[in-house]
């Protein structure tokens, strides 16, 4: 099967989970999430304003920046398929932009060497620690560009937990996910 096809299919999975179960599954992953040290220690944190059917991340945001949290988001640029990066410090702030995405104003490009915290979404994950995104590789080159340091935890539902996703060479693993169900730990990743 291509990856577009096992991307479709994923997707279709996702878009089947009730409202409800979307809500009560994302309320589970937030506060594993929140209960993590990489999120205790964590000073600056990249999110992402879920879209969709993801793993919701209004109310994490929010409760993240009025906990005294720095929160960045991406933007995405399109000519280049990366993400540019700005600190916001109001929910409020966030408009639908590009891909119908919620995303902050561009203003200034925070430095991705004083992350702390990066939260990846993603369509997929695999038992190795891959993930399938949506096929514009913003989030490969850029997690292919964070210092070692940096920690990366990605957040999805149980359901999109799978065996194998179809990887290509610049597919990026990740070293921790969070589902409903559990947290699971792969070997950290190789640049």
């Amino acid at each position: 099967m291509n990856k577009k096809t096992l991307r479709s299919q994923l997707l279709e999975i996702r878009n089947n989970i009730s409202e409800t179960d979307r809500i009560n599954k994302s309320k589970i992953i937030i506060d594993k999430l929140m209960a993590t040290h990489e999120y205790k220690n964590a000073t600056n944190i990249m999110a992402f304003a879920s879209f969709g059917t993801e793993v919701n991340t209004h109310d994490f945001i929010k409760t993240a920046l009025s906990s005294g949290k720095r929160i960045i988001l991406p933007i995405s640029i399109k000519e280049d398929r990366s993400l540019f990066l700005q600190e916001i410090t109001n929910f409020d702030e966030l408009k639908p932009s590009t891909y119908g995405i919620l995303e902050p104003e561009k203003k200034e490009n925070f430095d991705r060497k004083k992350l702390d915290l990066v939260i990846v979404p993603g369509v997929a994950f695999d038992h190795r620690g891959f993930r399938m995104g949506y096929g514009g590789g913003y989030y490969d080159r850029f997690l292919a560009s964070l210092d070692k340091r940096t920690k990366i935890v990605a957040i999805n539902f149980e359901e999109l937990y799978v065996y194998r996703v179809v990887i290509s060479r610049f597919d990026m693993k990740v070293p921790v996910l969070i589902t409903d169900r559990k947290i699971r730990n792969f070997q950290r990743r190789v640049l």
